[in-house]
């Protein structure tokens, strides 16, 4: 066995190539927490707002914890650009619901393509946790 080859089978798994699901991911649920601050600005439900903000932050940090800086920042700038379409309040609550559920989706299949996924896991708890805020709202108020 050559030195480069037991270096390679020797190194932790964490270092392969980063997944598109990742990244979509990363890009979807940065988008949502931009909507997010959008929202607490506009004083939609404020404390809601800041507790789904803090839980798709957390969900999109982990995300694209694998990504390099350069990929991170145009990732980010992408979801700037999205998030950048401002809408009614009541339009922007169904945009930010609709981009969550892509992000959730994104992550079920990032959970699926990445080998060692940690990361991707503490992604979905977050993702969960903003999902039970947004059902248990939906809930006491008949609506979002």
């Amino acid at each position: 066995m050559s030195q480069t080859t037991e270096i390679e089978a020797s190194a932790p798994t964490i270092w392969s190539e980063v997944t598109f699901a990742e990244e979509l991911a990363y890009t979807l649920l940065e988008e949502a927490r931009l909507r997010c601050e959008r929202l607490i600005a506009g004083d939609f439900d404020v404390n809601l707002m800041r507790r789904l903000h803090r839980e798709v932050g957390f969900a999109g940090y982990c995300a694209g914890e694998r990504l390099v800086a350069y990929d991170r920042r145009m990732l980010l700038e992408l979801a700037r650009e999205h998030a950048a379409d401002q809408r009614e309040i009541d339009d922007e609550l169904s945009i930010m619901v609709g981009v969550i559920a892509a992000g959730s989706h994104a992550v079920t299949r990032a959970l699926s393509a990445t080998a060692n996924s940690e990361h991707v896991q503490q992604a979905n708890v977050h993702l969960t946790a903003a999902c039970e805020l947004l059902e248990a709202e939906c809930v006491m108020t008949g609506s979002l």
